[in-house]
């Protein structure tokens, strides 16, 4: 018994009554361990009321964007009464696991609705789905990559110098919407997968890192394992030399919440 709170150690689980109502917490499967166990060891029984229920934790943590419509937990998170993409699941389970503010999930949502083509959506849920280290920043963007040529200019033309800080658009109508291009007119962007698998045979050349919002995405390939896509504007938000390549990693995670 501890301050009104009643619970048992067994292996991975964490056996809890409370107002004599009994909850198995197992470490791997429910998302607020780590916060049972503090409120556990504080002795907060107000704290411990809203974390053992992991469906209501889940809900109250949305903010009033999430519902859960079944017991089978992770496939019936609904957000703002549409089945929730498991790329986006993925994605709250590692906001929830890792306790961090949900905002830029939910700006990152209404951003994406803004996007005027379906296709586009589903296109860039894939293209998150297969590249889950992609960060999303507080105004609910996403980070992503990008070659340039040794002296910051765009491949295709030439033309277009990236300064840090400078917004870089065109045309939607002009961008190339077919998955099954590889390469074809847009402002192209990358993951980090995609550096690592073809930067040998792409001599001369920088990566920088820039950030779009999901609004103006409007295709992915399907080439290059969903790794490469268009869209019509980003921000430049940082250089990357070639010296620094194998840090990208670290840079994305230090910058995740811009």
């Amino acid at each position: 018994m501890n301050n009104g709170i009643s619970y048992l150690s067994q292996g991975k689980n964490l056996i809890i009554v409370i107002d004599g109502k009994s909850y198995t917490v197992n470490k791997d499967t429910h998302v607020a361990y780590r916060k049972i166990v503090d409120a556990i060891n504080s002795k907060n029984l107000d704290a411990l009321r809203g974390l053992v229920d992991q469906k209501n934790y889940i809900i109250n943590y949305g903010k009033g964007h999430i519902d859960i419509k079944d017991t089978t937990l992770w496939d019936s998170i609904y957000w703002d009464g549409e089945l929730l993409n498991n790329s986006m699941i993925v994605r709250l389970e590692q906001i929830l696991r890792n306790d961090i503010p949900i905002e830029p999930m939910i700006s990152f949502m209404e951003n994406l609705s803004n996007n005027p083509s379906e296709i586009s959506i589903q296109q860039l849920y894939i293209f998150l789905n297969r590249n889950n280290n992609i960060p999303l920043t507080t105004d609910g963007h996403f980070l992503a990559l990008k070659q340039v040529d040794s002296n910051y200019f765009d491949f295709e033309t030439s033309t277009i110098y990236h300064e840090i800080g400078k917004i870089i658009e065109m045309d939607r109508d002009f961008i190339d919407d077919d998955p099954i291009s590889k390469t074809s007119s847009g402002l192209h962007f990358c993951s980090l997968d995609f550096i690592n698998q073809y930067l040998p045979t792409l001599p001369n050349h920088n990566i920088i890192m820039i950030k779009i919002n999901p609004k103006d995405v409007v295709s992915v390939s399907h080439a290059y394992f969903s790794g490469k896509g268009r869209c019509c504007r980003y921000k430049v938000v940082s250089h990357l030399p070639l010296i620094t390549l194998t840090n990208i990693l670290d840079k994305v995670v230090e910058d995740r919440y811009l």
